[in-house]
């Protein structure tokens, strides 16, 4: 805030350990970042879903000559995606006419959202899936896609803290709706030591537990 923000230099803040770690435990799970960095004016918030996307970020962020932090999970993961990503950080991972869901999945929270919407959407006939790679400034493509279709129950996922996160923020932009946003992400406590996968599931963003989530949300618009 003192030496980057204030004087809006370029600082850029390479972040690893984002989400859950596993052995490590609760002292270094990336569970708060989206939350205190997103409270700071002037910061540009990445999260990458690739390899590829790190390092466009990265470049896009050292030129810039602004505030900017970019969030990568420990480990390593897919090395780019088949489908494009528009200049405004938004991916159409699938998308059909008059959703009944859409899902909008932050950086590498994709992968997992996409496994889970072949499993609860088999015909590929009723969800939207959208990935975002900035979880601030919120995209106003992904404002003005939502709004669209106003009638489509919305479910944001996110690897990170619920309480003043990305899917809180992007709620507060959105027009009035039939239904107030689904959010999964991590609850307003401490996340303890485990095996990634089961925290998690623990959490309610595992693959299983998101194709719950939408599977409940395509049964609640067909009563």
């Amino acid at each position: 805030i003192h030496d980057v923000a204030i004087q809006k230099l370029g600082g850029t803040f390479a972040i690893d350990r984002a989400g859950v770690v596993g052995a490590d435990g609760p002292t270094h799970h990336g569970a708060f970042d989206l939350a205190f960095l997103g409270m700071v004016p002037g910061f540009t918030l990445s999260a990458p879903a690739n390899q590829q996307d790190l390092k466009s970020e990265l470049e896009q962020a050292v030129r810039s000559g602004r505030p900017w932090a970019i969030r990568f999970p420990r480990g390593s993961g897919p090395e780019s995606s088949d489908m494009s990503l528009s200049a405004h950080g938004v991916r159409v991972l699938q998308e059909v006419p008059s959703p009944q869901v859409i899902v909008v999945a932050l950086g590498m929270s994709a992968g997992r959202a996409q496994a889970a919407v072949r499993l609860a959407d088999p015909g590929a006939s009723a969800v939207t899936l959208l990935g975002v790679i900035r979880a601030k400034p919120i995209s106003a493509e992904l404002v003005r896609r939502l709004d669209a279709c106003p009638s489509a129950k919305v479910l944001v996922i996110e690897d990170g803290s619920l309480r003043g996160g990305f899917g809180q923020a992007l709620c507060a932009l959105l027009s009035a709706r039939s239904a107030r946003p689904v959010l999964a992400g991590y609850g307003d406590h401490f996340v303890p030591q485990g095996a990634p996968a089961v925290l998690e599931d623990l959490e309610g963003v595992s693959v299983q537990a998101l194709t719950g989530k939408i599977a409940g949300l395509l049964n609640e618009k067909a009563h």
